[in-house]
């Protein structure tokens, strides 16, 4: 495997050549196009690598990074739920405010601030409003 500094060396010497024939920006798409290639490759493998392995992949939200330790005994907790062992993957998400939320295939399990804010919102705006005959009296 190339280390960053080859990486660079061989990208700056394509995009040289590139220059003198004026492809530069066509170099550039279809590296970004390899780019993309990559990563698909790379998910779809780790994707059949956890069917393999009888496992699933839970997808965790956070605003702080979970511990080892946490880490660990969510992902034990959740494998009831999933019906097989269960893989974290831990994702930054400033948007969430507090709390986590979990995504296994289908099933989100929200338990974020922000949603429990978002489902207090909905509520406001679905309560009926009455006005008590009381409340409107002047004395």
């Amino acid at each position: 495997m190339p280390t960053d500094r080859e990486a660079r060396e061989y990208i700056q010497t394509l995009l040289d050549i590139a220059e003198q024939g004026g492809e530069v920006d066509a170099v550039g798409r279809e590296l970004e196009q390899l780019r993309e290639a990559v990563q698909t490759s790379a998910a779809v493998y780790e994707q059949i690598e956890l069917e393999r392995r009888g496992a699933k992949r839970a997808v965790v939200e956070t605003v702080v990074p979970l511990s080892a330790e946490q880490e660990s005994r969510l992902a034990a907790a959740l494998e009831p739920l999933a019906g097989a062992p269960v893989v974290i993957q831990q994702e930054a998400n400033s948007e969430i405010i507090g709390g986590l939320r979990i995504t296994i295939d289908d099933t989100i399990i929200d338990n974020t601030v922000r949603g429990r804010l978002q489902q207090m919102l909905e509520s406001i705006h679905q309560a009926p409003v009455s006005i008590d005959s009381a409340d409107t009296d002047q004395e």
